[in-house]
């Protein structure tokens, strides 16, 4: 009979767990409140807007309205099913 370990367990094997490390009510769900007194800001947000699938550019093509990493503003993008890669979507008059 042959056995694989499970490649958890073998990555883990002898090493110390890390410690958990709770999160604040900042981190989950504001982002962008006040911390609180002695409390540092959040280094980011966990949990951002999820993309919107507002249509189909054409037949190979979704649309989809994302924040732009570049600038930080909301815009229209045109995802391709092929592989997922991303431009940004220009309308055609």
């Amino acid at each position: 009979m042959l056995t694989l370990a499970h490649p958890l367990v073998a990555q883990t094997k002898g090493r110390k767990p890390e410690p958990k490390k709770w999160l604040t009510y900042e981190q989950v769900y504001a982002g962008g409140l006040a911390p609180r007194a002695g409390e540092a800001p959040p280094a980011e947000q966990l949990l951002a807007p999820p993309p919107m699938i507002t249509g189909w550019a054409d037949d190979d093509h979704y649309l989809e309205t994302r924040e732009d990493p570049a600038d930080k503003q909301r815009k229209i993008f045109s995802v391709s099913v092929a592989d997922g890669s991303a431009t940004a979507h220009s309308r055609r008059a």
